[in-house]
């Protein structure tokens, strides 16, 4: 399949399908409504068993470029050999059961033209006090992370990505299971990161997708808590001293309550597992924090950003403007 032959799309629309026959029909015939229409279309099938590949098929688009695997090669693979091949500006995945409304395309393009030095966007939910678009520098990304709400637990399909920036960071890493939150952070950690407006697209959750996968093995979640390790190793160039004893009793209490979960649904030996691996030294006294983390991690010089109302939250105060786009706190 050859994935060269549209000039200068402005968008790429990518697609990673895998038994996707109930849904890939909708969520095709929701990109191609795009009023928006200078996009390329690239759809990866990982060797679906269904009617997936006969429904891709059926449609007959010159934005489209449809390719197959023969054997299965798993989600992150395929995410990767799509960004590889994108030409556009931009990028968002809207996979095989997703959905984007018919004006979606036009406005992330037209908002994030105005904001050309931010690496990715994400779609903002409602807030009383915020007029989207925000810019948040690396700094504010990173407290975000540990303090607030953070990037990472946004919907893929919520996600907009500046190519060449993508490209820079070295695209999806493979390597781990939770690759694009991997990809969030080395983007979010090196250039500035935008919100936009939410509701542009939909995610359909379904039984066995990968978010469900990784949270129910066991070496996944080995892999996810090394990477927080490191990723807060990372972070300490841009907290002071307190907020980065801060952002460590925050990473402490998630892998303690990781550790907790896997005791509750009576996976001992999983639960071992993970202690045994878990980069940092968690004792029996640890598993106390539900009943005493006042005690155990105290809040410092600080306040934790997490517990704060939502006006003084950081991510409700950093923002610009831009190309005549409004960025502003409501009084």
């Amino acid at each position: 399949m050859d994935y060269n032959n549209v000039n200068f799309p402005k968008i790429t629309v990518a697609m990673v399908t895998y038994n996707s026959g109930q849904y890939v029909d909708v969520a095709m015939k929701s990109v191609l409504s795009s009023t928006f229409t200078n996009f390329e279309f690239i759809i990866q099938d990982d060797c679906s068993t269904d009617n997936t590949w006969e429904i891709i098929n059926s449609f007959d688009d010159k934005r489209i470029f449809a390719g197959r695997n023969l054997e299965n090669k798993g989600e992150y693979q395929n995410r990767k050999f799509i960004t590889e091949k994108a030409k556009g500006t931009y990028l968002i995945f809207i996979d095989g059961d997703d959905f984007i409304y018919p004006f979606g395309l036009d406005i992330i393009v037209k908002t994030l033209d105005a904001f050309p030095d931010c690496g990715m966007a994400v779609m903002g939910t409602y807030r009383t006090d915020v007029i989207y678009p925000i810019v948040l520098e690396p700094k504010e990304y990173v407290k975000g992370e540990w303090f607030g709400d953070g990037f990472s637990k946004v919907g893929f399909t919520s996600l907009i990505f500046n190519v060449e920036k993508l490209k820079e960071v070295g695209g999806i890493p493979t390597e781990f299971k939770a690759g694009d939150t991997i990809l969030r952070r080395k983007l979010g950690i090196k250039y500035p990161s935008l919100i936009i407006n939410g509701d542009l697209t939909w995610w359909r959750q379904t039984p066995n997708q990968a978010s469900q996968r990784i949270q129910n093995d066991i070496y996944s979640l080995v892999d996810s808590v090394k990477y927080d390790y490191a990723y807060f190793l990372e972070s300490k160039a841009f907290l002071s001293k307190s907020e980065t004893e801060l952002a460590f009793a925050n990473f402490k209490k998630d892998a303690i309550g990781t550790a907790i979960k896997l005791i509750k649904k009576k996976k001992i030996s999983d639960a071992r597992f993970y202690l045994k691996n878990v980069p940092i030294k968690l004792s029996v006294v640890d598993f106390l924090i539900k009943k005493h983390k006042e005690k155990l991690f105290p809040q410092h010089d600080v306040t934790n950003p997490r517990m704060k109302p939502i006006e003084e939250n950081p991510l409700g105060v950093f923002y610009k403007g831009g190309s005549g786009i409004s960025a502003n706190i409501l009084p």
